[in-house]
């Protein structure tokens, strides 16, 4: 039986004595452990690697929300006249957004200079109309009913605060900044007071949040001064801010559409662009693409990544003919293509073929020029034993 099982045996043994050690096949030998370790380490690494695997398909998904992630610093214009709106193709409209949004007052050197506020109606609070206002809680029953300026829905309607004031003004589609520097509820308040204290001591502002709107085509901007709507027009109104350099240097410390995914890399963050004209309108355009990413846990990342494009318009005068006004616009557009991610590893088996195939190879090439070297240099030797090496 030993006899038989031995025909089968693909690796014939050689005695010791018929072996014949030598230093080239040392050499080799050397040589060919390098090889393998060095192939072997390479093919290690790529095996515990993580690899992401990419595949398109059509974005189904019904009822979503895109969640915006914004970080702007304006480092030469005041938070006190930049204002936040969004609105999309459909008709929908977020004006003088304060919900999750915060500005941060800076001074000339970009350090801040006041704690980190929420916005509040985009108004700020004196120390001295804080304590009005707290003295104001104390006595209960005293508060007159004050006008709207005729801005209310009834003639008795009132209007105890600049907010109140203003959101009438926006309800009926009338300016109000222009007027707004001489409504008594706006000098209580430190309205008045606000702006020109920020633009007289040429403060900057850092906006940041986040905005949730549909997912449909549409648009976000800073806006100089106070919106208003006129017939089917979104203006703002830059009356108050008569004699004002509105220099919109910004730099985009971040923005991104929804939560972040490992190798994320938002194409503005990190841009800026310096104003050099008079007045100008910055815009980009923003092509959004819906994403999933799954990792080798099977959790699943829903979000997006988008690519870019910007222009920058020169306006003098404060605006141009066709009624383009001084701020910076993102328009942004959603893909109909969603890009899924998965991450993937090596299978062990894969990595143990690869192993098998360095080991067996490395040896086999090395036997080769072993055999080269040691069959050239004993012909070399007989040549030279029969004297035909002259």
């Amino acid at each position: 039986m030993a006899s038989f099982l031995r025909n089968f045996d693909a690796f014939p043994k050689t005695d010791d004595e018929f072996r014949k050690r030598t230093s080239a096949g040392a050499v080799v030998t050397i040589m060919a452990s390098v090889v393998i370790m060095a192939l072997f380490t390479s093919e290690l690494s790529s095996y515990l690697q993580v690899h992401k695997q990419s595949d398109m398909y059509v974005d189904t998904s019904l009822g979503e929300r895109l969640t915006i992630n914004f970080d702007f610093t304006f480092p030469a214009f005041p938070c006190a006249a930049m204002h936040l709106d969004a609105m999309d193709i459909s008709g929908y409209q977020q004006l003088d957004l304060d919900h999750d949004i915060f500005k941060q007052r800076l001074n000339p050197d970009g350090e801040a200079k006041v704690p980190k506020e929420k916005i509040h109606h985009g108004i700020g609070e004196s120390k001295e109309v804080k304590e009005a206002l707290e003295k104001k809680e104390e006595e209960p029953g005293k508060e007159e009913c004050q006008s709207c300026y005729g801005a209310g829905d009834t003639p008795e309607m009132c209007c105890n605060t600049c907010a109140e004031v203003r959101a009438q003004y926006r309800k009926k589609g009338w300016s109000f900044d222009s007027f707004g520097m001489q409504i008594k509820q706006c000098i209580r308040d430190g309205y008045v007071d606000d702006l020109k204290q920020q633009v007289a001591e040429k403060e900057g502002c850092n906006m940041h949040g986040q905005i949730k709107v549909q997912k449909v085509a549409g648009n976000f901007h800073f806006g100089v001064g106070r919106n208003f709507q006129q017939a089917s027009m979104h203006v703002h109104d830059l009356m108050p801010l008569r004699g004002v350099l509105i220099n919109l240097t910004h730099y985009v410390n971040h923005l991104s559409f929804g939560v972040e995914y490992p190798g994320a890399h938002p194409a503005l963050d990190g841009s800026n662009k310096i104003q050099t004209e008079e007045a100008s309108m910055y815009q980009y355009f923003v092509k959004v693409v819906p994403t999933t990413y799954q990792s080798l846990n099977g959790s699943k990342i829903r979000t997006n990544q988008y690519s870019v494009t910007d222009y920058q318009r020169p306006l003098r005068g404060g605006w141009d003919e066709r009624g383009k006004l001084p701020g910076v616009f993102v328009f942004y557009d959603v893909s109909p293509i969603m890009v899924h991610y998965s991450e993937t590893r090596t299978a062990f088996t894969h990595f143990l073929t690869e192993v098998c195939a360095i080991v067996g190879g490395a040896v086999t090439v090395t036997g080769m020029l072993d055999k080269f070297i040691y069959s050239s240099h004993n012909a070399w030797k007989r040549k030279m034993q029969i004297g035909k090496l002259g």
